[in-house]
């Protein structure tokens, strides 16, 4: 009996530290092993492979670099669903500075991460393009105030990452941020609403007890790159997309989330949502917790205030400066349109901001904010940069609540007003103009998410000419194609959907 029980035991010492075993597409790590041993399995796996992960319990106390597999593709899944709980000390836990050429599927999912990291959990960058990219399933907890739990990109290489960040949960007694998307360097493109080609943040939780850090968003996003954020859950955070000086976003989508910071130890449920200027935006179905300022937007460059403290690009739009367009006469525009400025493309092209059915739990209607004083008045203006919903209420008939003169109403098809009123200036002439969403039209949404607010199917509208409508934004499918099964991965269960609040 001893010398069996001694076997035993040296046999379960063995599977304990055996290493991570496997060839070409398929490799399986046991619980317990080391960093060395996740990194030599990432060096030998071919392009492409996945490696699961046993149930059970990690430590590392180095990162896992995911820059042995080179420019390979690769899946990194726990066996089950948070079945595998990561600790770790230093730095962050998968980490990858080489992208270039990545158009496989990168995927880290099923794990939950417990410490605090140097700078991320999950810090991916480098130059170049990555085009699948799916982080889901995953619990990031207890991290420092100030940590970040997913990082893409940095500010000397110009990197680019497209896919999707699901069904992840952020969480801890005080806020830290949950995603940061430093990518696409400083140069806009233009075109991606809706689109392909931006980061998807769809189907998270951010939940923190308190917020001693008021500057922290649950999501933060800077620089050149389109950032999607879809069906969220966020309690005491918020969303903050960073300002022209930081090359700016050139297109934000904000939908469908269930958002309040009431412990922001600044002012309860401020700034829910935070544009703080540049690009394409646009802003509905979303149930934030209004004090008259949960919807910003800020143009830092109209206000004298604001324009010289913001680093490399400081300076005032006024009608002075060579990068603005100023328009004619100067005292009227103020150097409208503005370099950079919100509701403007790459190209200055007209984007106007359209904002509908955005609402407390009480069923309050929220209505966008702008920042005061300087020339923000000139150069962002209701009915020609912005378009609001009339009303929360949808089209009883074509011409109520909304008749086509001015914001914007949503409702059937059916109810659409026959007349509309175009952008008033003529220099942009066939872009904006007032908006109609339509809720029986598109279907790009196929299922119920399991977080935030949902919402119908629809496809948004605007007035190119008099009494033209014309198809201006209908949103990228949902569930994003790499969480629907586009992939070569099966995919892991999502989490159970709270109940709560909708909208139909």
């Amino acid at each position: 009996m001893i010398l069996a029980a001694l076997i035993l035991a040296a046999f379960w010492g063995q599977s304990a530290s055996a290493a991570c075993t496997g060839s070409g597409l398929s490799w399986s790590c046991p619980a317990g092993s080391t960093d060395s041993d996740v990194n030599s399995a990432l060096t030998n796996a071919a392009s492409d492979a996945t490696i699961t992960f046993a149930n059970g319990s990690y430590s590392w106390s180095s990162s896992i670099q995911m820059n042995n597999s080179g420019a390979k593709g690769v899946t990194l899944i726990c066996a089950s669903v948070r079945g595998c709980s990561v600790t770790y000390s230093g730095g962050g836990v998968f980490y990858k500075d080489t992208i270039a050429g990545t158009s496989s599927l990168v995927r880290i999912s099923g794990f939950v991460f417990n410490g605090s990291p140097g700078t991320a959990v999950i810090w991916l960058y480098g130059a170049g393009t990555m085009s699948k990219l799916r982080i889901d399933n995953n619990t990031f907890q207890s991290q420092a105030t100030g940590s970040i739990g997913i990082l893409l990109g940095e500010t000397s290489s110009a990197s680019k990452f497209y896919g999707v960040v699901d069904h992840n949960i952020f969480t801890g007694a005080t806020n830290f941020m949950g995603f940061k998307n430093l990518s696409g360097g400083s140069v806009w493109v233009t075109g991606q609403q809706g689109g392909g080609n931006s980061m998807y943040f769809e189907d998270n939780q951010c939940s923190f007890t308190s917020y001693p850090d008021s500057g922290t968003g649950c999501v933060d996003d800077w620089l050149a790159n389109s950032t999607v954020l879809r069906f969220n859950t966020v309690t005491n955070s918020r969303f903050v997309n960073h300002s022209y000086c930081h090359g700016g976003p050139y297109n934000s989508e904000i939908y469908g989330n269930r958002i309040s910071n009431a412990a922001f130890t600044v002012a309860p449920n401020y700034r829910n949502i935070h544009f703080q200027g540049s690009g394409e935006e646009m802003a509905w179905g979303n149930q934030v917790e209004d004090n008259g300022n949960a919807i910003v937007v800020q143009h830092f460059r109209s206000d004298s205030t604001t324009a010289t403290s913001e680093g490399s690009c400081n300076s005032l739009a006024d009608g002075t400066a060579s990068i603005d367009g100023n328009r004619t006469p100067i005292a009227t525009y103020r150097g409208y349109p503005a370099w950079h400025q919100p509701g403007r493309d790459n190209n200055g092209t007209l984007k106007p901001m359209y904002l509908w059915r955005n609402r407390t739990a009480a069923g309050a209607m929220v209505k966008l904010q702008l920042n005061s004083g300087g020339y923000m008045d000139q150069e962002y203006k209701i009915n020609r940069d912005y378009y609001e919903a009339v009303s929360l209420n949808a089209q009883t008939s074509p011409t109520a609540p909304f008749n086509g003169t001015s914001g914007m109403g949503f409702g059937t098809l059916a109810n659409r007003p026959a007349t509309c009123t175009p952008t008033p200036e003529a220099l942009d002439s066939g872009q904006g103009g007032v908006g109609y969403w339509a809720t029986d039209a598109g279907s790009w949404k196929s299922a119920i998410p399991s977080q935030g607010v949902d919402v119908e199917n629809g496809v948004l509208f605007s007035c190119s000419a008099p009494n033209t409508w014309i198809v201006h934004y209908t949103p990228y499918a949902y569930p994003h194609p790499l969480v629907a099964g586009s992939g070569t991965v099966a995919d892991v269960m999502p989490p159970a959907k709270p109940q709560g609040f909708s909208l139909r």
